[in-house]
């Protein structure tokens, strides 16, 4: 038995410690961190701008000034379908490559440290700071790693082999040039070059040393210097950023002042606030939520410390640490910080640790973050090999369950995408084109909405202009139209396109969290008091005659590829039905939707969504039931008087006086107040 015992455990061990073991192993915690949630997220963000240009506009204008970028776009979208599935692996897969890439470099870096490399590579993979589920968004910034990592190992062969060191110059230089022309985000990496030279020469005197090690990254300064003097001109030119460039120049003291703050401001948000986060407990998850959390977590902690302590060398020892200099770690952490946020500095952009788009800006600081952390634990665990190993692999089950925390947020974010997108398609089956869409602020970009709303309204594959468009705030607004007096056209160009309208044709839109959307009606949302003052001040442009349908039971395009489908039996559903019912006057139609409605386990989430209900059982003299929603809406708060006296105003004025009628409006003069609350 021990015999047998002793050649499975030694054939586990070959195993495990064949070289092609672990970049498996690091695919697998990948697929588990990031894939898991997959089915159940949408596109989020920029990604929608990007889908819209590439499969219907097909056209990237708005990237131009990075042209490697149009091409990885254009290369990806020939291959893929709009898909968030399809581009999440994709990007997992770069993310992957990326992450191999870096532990080839560091092999052929540090061929006697091998252990801590492969815990720096799953450091970077999982760094628990970058949190923006955006496959589009980020598909460029994961690819560039890839090349930047080969160009370092390419260098380190060029130096060290006899052999073809023309072709390893050539494809270091290649390699280096697609890194710093793709994005800036690690652009002042390139940097690290003559660092890696000089750890890599054999030479002993380091005034000789230096200068050698800078002799031979000056092939790599050329590009470096022909890419940057290209990338002044874009930025200028073509680039939407603003840049800190005439600053730097006119105002130095100013402008490293700035920067220090930035530096500061950055470093709470790509280093501390990741690493604190990562002890939150997710206490909003369920049950089976929070299940694949632990099972995230646990799976990440003990498959990490099982193959450190599986494919540990006999030989090795396991108490002490030698050779790698933790305070050299920090020192590089430090270094790579500033590298990763400088190219960011200079355009004036921070970035956060949130969950949206100002969170991108954080992918190159994983380099800096997991130089940072390893050099701590091991200064502070040198003493104590397993330890170390056991305190990081817990470290990385808790940036793997960080990444799935983040996931669960996008996968709400989705689910209120869904929503949001099937009540318009409920209420608003047809939409004229060139409608302008005022919304109070949603938590969603105007550009992805805009997108999104025109990907599955709009019926040409080809286009080239935005049929609709999203407003949520003023200074957007009156920055495209200063002024909207009805009956101009309007033009004007967007990331998703260029948008045709006219102010004629406006509608306001108004959604709050746990309510339905709603077309704003401005004869009674003026007395709405949770309408916001940004939809209040342009209520009176809003038009409904933009909304079309043959019956009220139609429904709008949606891509039901996009989305997984939301049960048309919800409150919503009804309310959305009975309101565009109300709009075309099938008062037997709201009535119906109300039955419907009012049978459901469920009720309003906002009074003004029983608004429609008494209109409906009002115009088929059903009264004593329009008394009793009208009721429910009083209970509800009496702040929602003044528009449902608005309502009744409208329906003593659409309906035949009886008497029946005349003694229900006493009644509500009476329970409501009315002739005192300047309902006009």
């Amino acid at each position: 038995m021990k015999t047998t015992s002793h050649k499975s455990n030694k054939k586990i061990k070959e195993i495990v410690s064949h070289p092609l073991f672990f970049p498996f192993f690091l695919l697998v915690i990948q697929l588990v961190t990031f894939g898991i949630l997959t089915p159940w997220i949408g596109f989020y963000g920029d990604d929608w701008a990007l889908i819209w240009n590439g499969y219907r506009m097909q056209n990237q204008d708005w990237i131009a000034f990075r042209p490697l970028v149009v091409f990885i776009y254009d290369a990806l979208s020939t291959v893929l379908g709009p898909s968030f599935a399809q581009w999440q692996i994709v990007s997992i897969t770069f993310r992957w490559l990326g992450g191999v890439a870096l532990l080839g470099f560091l092999r052929q870096l540090l061929p006697i440290h091998r252990r801590e490399a492969r815990l720096f590579t799953l450091c970077y993979v999982l760094y628990p700071g970058f949190v923006l589920y955006a496959p589009l968004t980020n598909i460029a910034p994961f690819v560039q790693p890839i090349f930047l990592f080969l160009s370092f190992y390419f260098t380190l062969i060029w130096l060290r082999s006899d052999l073809q060191k023309g072709l390893y110059l050539v494809l270091s230089l290649v390699f280096a040039a697609i890194n710093l022309l793709i994005t800036e985000y690690y652009f002042f990496f390139e940097f690290f070059r003559p660092l890696i030279i000089l750890y890599a020469l054999q030479e002993n005197k380091v005034k000789q040393k230096l200068v050698q090690a800078l002799k031979l990254w000056l092939p790599h300064v050329i590009v470096l210097l022909g890419v940057t003097i290209w990338r002044i001109y874009e930025i200028r030119v073509n680039s939407p950023y603003n840049s800190n460039f005439s600053r730097m120049l006119s105002q130095p003291i100013q402008f490293l002042l700035n920067l220090w703050q930035k530096a500061l401001h950055d470093f709470e948000h790509v280093i501390i606030k990741p690493l604190i986060s990562v002890f939150t407990f997710p206490v909003s998850m369920g049950p089976r939520t929070l299940f694949l959390f632990g099972a995230v977590v646990g799976f990440v902690s003990l498959g990490t410390f099982l193959y450190f302590l599986i494919s540990w060398g006999k030989n090795e020892n396991r108490k002490t640490l030698v050779g790698i200099n933790p305070f050299l770690l920090i020192l590089l952490g430090l270094v790579a910080f500033l590298f990763a946020g400088l190219p960011f500095w200079i355009a004036d952009l921070e970035v956060a640790f949130v969950y949206s788009g100002l969170n991108r800006m954080a992918i190159p600081h994983a380099v800096g973050f997991s130089l940072l952390l390893l050099g701590i634990l091991l200064l502070v665990l040198r003493k104590n090999r397993v330890v170390a190993i056991i305190i990081f692999s817990l470290f990385l089950g808790l940036f793997a369950g960080n990444q799935f925390k983040a996931a669960d947020n996008f996968r709400e974010k989705w689910d209120a995408h869904e929503k949001f997108f099937y009540e318009f398609a409920w209420r608003i089956p047809q939409l004229k084109p060139g409608t302008i869409i005022i919304l109070n602020p949603s938590g969603i970009g105007d550009n992805a909405l805009a997108a999104a709303l025109n990907w599955h309204y709009v019926d040409q594959q080809d286009t080239d202009h935005l049929d609709y468009y999203f407003y949520q705030d003023d200074d957007h607004l009156l920055n495209d139209i200063p002024d909207i007096e009805p009956g101009q056209e309007v033009s004007n160009y967007h990331i998703s396109g260029t948008f045709h309208g006219n102010t004629s044709n406006v509608l306001v839109l108004h959604v709050e969290e746990n309510a339905c959307l709603r077309v704003v009606d401005p004869n009674i949302d003026i007395y709405n008091p949770d309408i916001t003052d940004f939809s209040r001040d342009y209520i009176q442009y809003s038009n409904d005659e933009v909304i079309s349908a043959t019956t009220y039971l139609d429904l709008g395009s949606l891509d039901e590829s996009i989305h997984n489908g939301i049960q048309q039996t919800n409150w919503c559903y009804f309310f959305q039905k009975a309101d565009l019912a109300r709009q075309m006057k099938d008062w037997e139609a709201v009535a119906d939707m109300a039955e419907e409605a009012f049978s459901l386990d469920e009720h309003a989430g906002h009074a003004s969504e029983l608004l429609p209900f008494i209109e409906g059982y009002a115009h088929i003299s059903d009264w004593e039931r329009a008394k009793q929603i009208t009721t429910e809406v009083i209970n509800i708060s009496s702040q929602y008087a003044r528009m449902t006296c608005a309502v009744w105003d409208r329906i003593d004025d659409e309906t035949k006086d009886t008497q029946e009628k005349t003694e229900v409006m006493e009644w509500v003069d009476v329970e409501l107040n009315c002739a005192d609350l300047d309902v006009h």
